[in-house]
């Protein structure tokens, strides 16, 4: 960790690792006396501070150093519990206050953030980590925030509603774990307005995918899907949002979350989108709900991927009926080339869309 390094970081970001790292009244210095102060602590030219009372937000000891976390892939990571969904701390630039709603993303041990929707796109504000630890958030949190301003920048100040479930009845010590919630084989029928998806016979928990030559086609039909099914939460991922292809997410009813990103954003920033919205699934079934997340399609989140394919992997496998818990469906429409055949043994049904119609394949 060196002074560029440091330099990189917001002075939220920054504050919250000085506090971590033992500086003493990070919030009345300026970012050069943060940096120096930090680095003389690591480097042990000073003590870190240690407040006599418990006021205030005093640094933590959790056994390894804030600021490894933030750049290497180390024990430390491994050691921090929390989904970490990527390395380098986004612009925060959404400028406004007052009471607003967004999805919560745990960026690193030491830096969070607020994904608010403005149209078709998503918007950063800064949370700070003592509210993280508060409310024990999680990446996928839908809550609802008041804004402050903090040295001419707007961030979160207080949370108030944390999916659906107000501040005041709010126990996060009683809150599930998607990875510890056993799946079990799914048994539920979806429930759809038309009859002509009732005779499909899909099940809550299933993984179904999709395929047809149409893409204008494959994204109405997948819309109509959500928009008559029973679920109680729907999920819509779209990464390639052009203007001709708006007018398809105007049917979208409003009870579908959209997690969208224009085909001119860069792919990070449609990983940050994909990720937020797979982590958000889990959080609905973690709360008992069911949820359907519709994919428009593979191919395009493919291709905002990593070599590795991790977040696409993450958000094929992410399906799971929950026993005592909730369900994730997936709608998946799949590239007609190899470029997915890795995932298609995860299928639990095919269906072929031919001129607005499914037919069993």
């Amino acid at each position: 960790m060196n002074y560029d390094q440091l330099n990189e970081l917001s002075i939220f970001a920054l504050r919250e690792l000085a506090r971590r790292t033992g500086v003493y009244s990070p919030t009345s210095k300026k970012k050069d006396e943060l940096i120096s102060d930090i680095l003389d602590i690591l480097e042990g030219k000073k003590e870190p501070y240690v407040p006599k009372t418990r006021q205030g937000r005093p640094p933590k000891n959790y056994g390894y150093s804030f600021a490894d976390v933030l750049y290497h892939n180390s024990s430390a990571q491994q050691a921090y519990q929390g989904p970490v969904l990527a390395q380098n701390v986004p612009t925060f630039k959404y400028e406004t206050s007052g009471l607003i709603s967004g999805y919560v993303e745990i960026v690193s041990p030491v830096s969070a953030c607020l994904w608010v929707r403005d149209d078709l796109k998503f918007n950063c504000i800064y949370i700070p980590n003592s509210l993280v630890n508060m409310y024990g958030l999680k990446t996928g949190d839908f809550i609802h925030a008041h804004l402050e301003q903090e040295d001419g920048q707007t961030i979160v100040g207080s949370v108030s509603n944390i999916n659906n479930c107000p501040i005041k009845k709010y126990e996060k010590n009683k809150r599930l774990d998607y990875v510890d919630i056993k799946h079990i084989i799914p048994s539920k029928l979806i429930q759809f307005d038309k009859s002509e998806y009732n005779e499909l016979d899909i099940l809550l928990g299933e993984s179904i995918y999709l395929y047809g030559n149409d893409n204008n086609d494959n994204t109405s039909t997948i819309i109509n899907l959500l928009n008559s099914s029973s679920a109680t939460k729907k999920i819509y991922i779209n990464t390639v949002v052009a203007d001709k292809n708006k007018i398809f997410l105007e049917e979208m009813n409003g009870a579908v979350e959209l997690f969208t990103s224009s085909i001119t954003d860069t792919s990070e920033n449609a990983q940050h989108i994909v990720n937020l919205a797979i982590e958000r699934a889990k959080r609905i079934l973690e709360r008992g709900d069911d949820v359907i997340v519709a994919v428009d399609d593979v191919k395009s989140v493919i291709g905002i991927d990593n070599d590795d394919m991790s977040i696409t992997k993450n958000l094929m496998s992410v399906t799971k009926d929950g026993e005592n818990a909730g369900t994730i469906t997936l709608f998946a429409v799949m590239p007609m080339d190899k470029s997915a055949s890795l995932f298609e043994k995860l299928a639990d049904k095919k269906f072929k869309i031919a001129e607005h119609k499914l037919f069993i394949i």
